[in-house]
């Protein structure tokens, strides 16, 4: 076996496929792993997760391999190995989703220790292989390892290549890491990964990238490391019959009051919508407040979470990223606590009063400015935190660092 028939870093467009899997068979998994030149070596216990190890199919598995293998063909060189970290198993039902996928990772701001023994857990399996085959540090082999996450996982993989960076300075290793629709990660670890250079904002887009769908409860809970991009894909938003009826009982909602308020009755009907409005905000949530934002129904906002969509904005044949689906972001809206929820979802309410905004279901939205896909875009360009990076940041970065982040 020689160097150059070693199978290279995984593309995101494979990790994504891996974590899918997770959710299937093991079988499946297998069968993914490889078929794109990989192989499953070892499962690595997390909280909550499901984690496991993958190597290059022609790396050896085991001593019994590694007497066989020819290491002095690697000398010099690096070898990827990959970790990949599921998401949480939770309830079909969707607003039971959101409550528990929530307040879990609300939890980890609070205990991080859930977080730290993640990140301990994947460093011992990390560093156990590579203490295992000695034959690599005696041909001054590295290990370039790959760590991905989706969802809570998403969160651990950030905390473990932060908390990784000493093994692998002192090791000569590199750490990075992708994730998929993370909660970003609790501040403590923001305050860690300041330590490790003089300018971090660079140290970290150069090993963490962060893909996302629209916001939703579940990806907009912390502020995330390194780069952030937003994978576009709007095909599940059609202008269903439950849309056509929002809209014309939006237009008939807003007429009856600005009607009720010129006639006199304003002030009972006022007080009667911010008491109720009032109710309201005690009860409301983070998925609330973004469905609101987005003009959107809580299934369809939380729906963005899952894989598959984020698997739509790839080439399904060469697993290229396509670029009419991705946005790179310079800032991605945090929603950090309910009572910053609650002033927002109010924002929302009183700017939902307008009769032609176009940012408003009703009778002008869904004839005027481009349905129901045309309506989520402007409502989601008007979010707080949702800021695109400016075109010229966009040219001065490389189309190809996306993928190769």
């Amino acid at each position: 076996m020689v160097a150059e028939e070693m199978r290279g870093a995984p593309t995101p467009f494979e990790e994504l496929m891996f974590i899918d899997r997770i959710y299937k068979t093991k079988g499946a998994l297998h069968e993914t792993l490889k078929e794109r030149g990989f192989e499953y070596y070892a499962e690595i216990e997390l909280p909550r997760v499901d984690c496991f190890m993958y190597l290059p199919a022609t790396f050896p598995k085991n001593r019994e391999e590694a007497a066989k293998f020819d290491f002095a063909s690697l000398t010099n060189q690096r070898v990827a190995i990959g970790v990949c970290v599921g998401g949480t198993y939770l309830t079909n039902c969707w607003d039971e989703k959101v409550r528990l996928g929530v307040q879990g990772i609300l939890k980890i701001n609070h205990n991080c220790s859930i977080a730290d023994k993640a990140a301990t857990q994947i460093f011992l399996a990390v560093d156990d292989f590579f203490r295992d085959f000695a034959e690599l540090r005696k041909h001054n082999v590295s290990l370039d390892v790959h760590i991905c996450g989706y969802s809570l996982g998403g969160l651990f993989a950030q905390v473990t290549t932060v908390l990784l960076q000493d093994w692998a300075s002192t090791t000569r290793n590199r750490v990075t890491c992708r994730t998929f629709e993370s909660p970003g990660i609790p501040e403590m670890y923001h305050e860690i990964s300041q330590n490790y250079t003089t300018d971090p904002e660079q140290f970290w887009k150069q090993r963490i990238t962060n893909f996302k769908s629209l916001p939703n409860p579940l990806n907009t809970v912390f502020q995330d490391l390194g780069r952030v991009f937003h994978l576009k894909n709007t095909d599940h938003i059609n202008c269903s019959t439950s849309w056509v009826i929002k809209c014309v009982a939006g237009t008939a909602k807003r007429l009856a009051f600005w009607t009720g308020l010129m006639k006199g009755f304003g002030i009972g009907s006022d007080k009667e919508s911010f008491n109720s409005m009032t109710e309201f905000q005690q009860k409301c949530t983070i998925g609330a407040a973004i469905a609101l934002e987005l003009g959107m129904d809580l299934c369809e906002v939380v729906r963005n979470h899952d894989v598959a969509l984020m698997l739509g904005c790839f080439d399904q044949k060469s697993g290229t990223l396509l670029s009419s689906c991705c946005i790179e972001m310079e800032q991605w809206p945090v929603y950090e606590n309910f009572e910053d929820s609650a002033v927002r979802l109010l924002q929302s309410v009183s700017q939902g009063l307008m009769v032609m905004d176009p940012r408003n279901a009703g009778l002008h939205t869904l004839f005027l400015f481009g349905g129901k896909r045309g309506f989520v875009e402007r409502k989601l360009r008007r979010i707080p935190g949702y800021l695109p990076m400016p075109i010229k940041a966009k040219a001065e970065q490389p189309a190809t660092t996306m993928v190769e982040a």
